[in-house]
């Protein structure tokens, strides 16, 4: 999503992009790598890590990426109460809150 001049939300992270000879590269650490190339590769994370901004805030998706785009901090309402002790019981709220995101979402 397109923030401003070459700015873009790219899953969590907010990153600069560029056109370099015909190809759309994307800042990361101290150099540049495609676009192509770099989205594929990472989505899985992407996915991911909106999803954790989901859970830990309450918020919807759309919520979470607005505050993202806004450079807002997000809430973290699961402070003080028990996360997941593993992988496994934050892989099942992960399927639980995609469960209750598809049922809300409007029929295509």
């Amino acid at each position: 999503m397109h923030i401003k001049n070459k700015l873009y939300l790219i899953g969590a992270n907010r990153l600069n992009c560029d056109l370099k000879k015909d190809n759309l590269m994307v800042r990361v650490g101290g150099g540049f790598e495609k676009f192509i190339e770099y989205v594929p590769k990472n989505h899985r994370y992407f996915e991911r890590t909106l999803v954790v901004h989901m859970i830990k805030s309450g918020e919807s998706l759309e919520w979470v990426l607005d505050a993202l785009m806004n450079a807002k901090k997000i809430k973290n309402i699961m402070k003080g109460q028990d996360e997941p002790k593993n992988q496994q019981e934050d892989s099942n709220n992960i399927e639980e809150l995609k469960k209750r995101v598809s049922s809300k979402s409007p029929k295509r």
